[in-house]
């Protein structure tokens, strides 16, 4: 059963969908880099389908400034997003949920991590992880609009696919502040890392660099022609991969 709804936060809403079963378990689903709660292609909401066949419930919202959050754009920022996602574990935890998992795709995984540093959560999965110490990936973003950030604090990102999008300079500070890779050596869990072995963003080198840095037990699974959407828009059979890999996960360790 979907239950759509608002969780109250002290600044903003936080738009959810909590995909409900009559068991404990939940796996929390952190979207991307200027994705929503559905995910491209609808991934998450199809995740959300296969798990609740399994008795797992999924809980998938919209980041501060994304989707359809309530906060505004100039509150898109790490920050923000990681007190979001912390709301979301404690509504859960207020609502019975006791076994409780965090899923993070690109930017999601790396939120999940900072979310981890205070929250139990019983496993981690990350799709295309950009997990790194620092504004890595984002450094080619930050060096493009760095004068538009010294003259309004805030900028515009172009991108081929959508509008462009509005960051802050509290988003880059962030990441600049964050430590992911710290973070990922200290994580004890069941863990699930996947990638798509023609990821562009997340490279061979990067990969190798996280699987280095993850010392908890871990699967890894790489996606043959999985691009860092997993081909979703064009080859929805690989992306149907990664979800049969993510339930059989949730379903043996959550």
């Amino acid at each position: 059963m979907n239950e759509v709804f608002a969780i109250k936060t002290k600044g903003h809403e936080i738009q959810c969908i909590l995909n409900r079963c009559s068991t404990d378990k939940v796996l929390i689903l952190v979207h991307g880099f200027g994705s929503n709660r559905d995910e491209v292609g609808d991934m998450f909401k199809k995740l959300a389908a296969i798990l609740a066949t399994k008795g797992i419930s999924s809980l998938r919202f919209d980041l501060a400034g994304c989707g359809k959050s309530s906060a505004d754009v100039l509150e898109r920022h790490f920050e923000n997003m990681v007190e979001d996602t912390k709301y979301v574990y404690s509504y859960l935890r207020e609502n019975s949920f006791q076994r409780i998992g965090i899923l993070g795709f690109s930017l999601g995984a790396r939120i999940a991590l900072a979310t981890m540093k205070d929250i139990p959560f019983k496993i981690f999965i990350s799709w295309s992880g950009a997990i790194q110490d620092g504004t890595g990936l984002f450094q080619n973003y930050l060096n493009e609009c760095s004068e538009q950030l010294l003259k309004t604090d805030k900028a515009a990102i172009a991108f081929p696919w959508r509008d462009d999008l509005i960051l802050p300079r509290k988003f880059f500070d962030d990441l600049s502040n964050d430590n992911s890779l710290r973070s990922l050596s200290k994580v004890v869990i069941p863990s699930l890392f996947i990638f798509g072995k023609n990821d562009q963003l997340i490279t061979q080198d990067l990969i190798a660099t996280i699987l280095k840095n993850a010392h908890m037990p871990i699967k890894k699974v790489i996606i043959n022609d999985g691009d860092h959407t997993f081909s979703i828009l064009d080859q929805n059979e690989i992306a149907e991969s990664v979800l049969a890999e993510t339930t059989s996960f949730s379903t043996r360790y959550l």
